[in-house]
């Protein structure tokens, strides 16, 4: 589904990735292990499409998706600091994606309600500002706005380093139902080995921007 080819990103003569090639499968829960500055956030801003690789190929199914907008790749996005509007409330937080789109107000309304039930977001929450909302009721409205658009694939970007432990658990287990409930495959970036082992098919250690180990975790 999604394959590396030969990748280098360079800033200026630093060179953060140097020939990265990797693919991963549909439907696969992958995650980029690593120290902070090994490359894993910047691996995936060059698939998500926010920076150009100095060389090589990214595909998506099949399609060079390379010099492709980010609008147009189809990939979600779950970010560690919410990336949230604070002055609208969830369900227009959640909406936001469709009314770009400009889907109708009626779809939009039972989708965005299908989605809440699915993350378990209640009906007076939906109603609150963003901004009203714990930390990890705010992640679950980042996780509702990004599978609302039906991706095909959704990154995680360090969605749970500011969680309490209890909270990280709860975040993990509803990627996890999602992941394996829809279908949508999940790349997972983290410093945080034990608190992804149990749910990830397969997990890359990076360092210094390459790639040391490739572990597939046994069920």
């Amino acid at each position: 589904m999604i394959k590396f080819d030969n990748i280098q990103i360079k800033y200026g003569d630093f060179i953060a990735i140097d020939n990265l090639n990797l693919e991963i499968n549909e439907g696969e829960f992958f995650t980029f292990l690593g120290p902070s500055g090994c490359g894993k956030s910047t691996t995936l801003r060059a698939l998500v499409g926010f920076l150009d690789p100095s060389a090589g190929r990214i595909e998506v199914n099949g399609k060079d998706v390379t010099k492709l907008e980010p609008e147009k790749r189809g990939i979600g996005i779950v970010f560690q600091s919410y990336a949230l509007f604070p002055t609208m409330t969830v369900f227009d937080n959640i909406a936001f994606g469709l009314k770009v789109k400009k889907v109708a107000p009626d779809v939009i309304k039972a989708k965005v309600a299908a989605v809440a039930a699915k993350i378990k977001i209640s009906d007076q929450q939906l109603k609150r500002n963003v901004s009203e909302l714990s930390g990890g009721q705010q992640q679950r409205v980042c996780i509702a706005g990004a599978i609302i658009l039906s991706p095909k694939l959704i990154i995680c970007d360090e969605p749970i380093a500011s969680l309490d432990l209890a909270i990280q658990v709860q975040i993990l287990d509803l990627i996890q139902k999602i992941n394996q409930e829809e279908g949508i495959s999940f790349i997972f970036i983290t410093h945080n080995l034990p608190a992804v082992y149990r749910i990830a098919d397969r997990i890359l250690l990076l360092y210094h921007g390459e790639v040391q180990e490739i572990q597939e975790v046994e069920d």
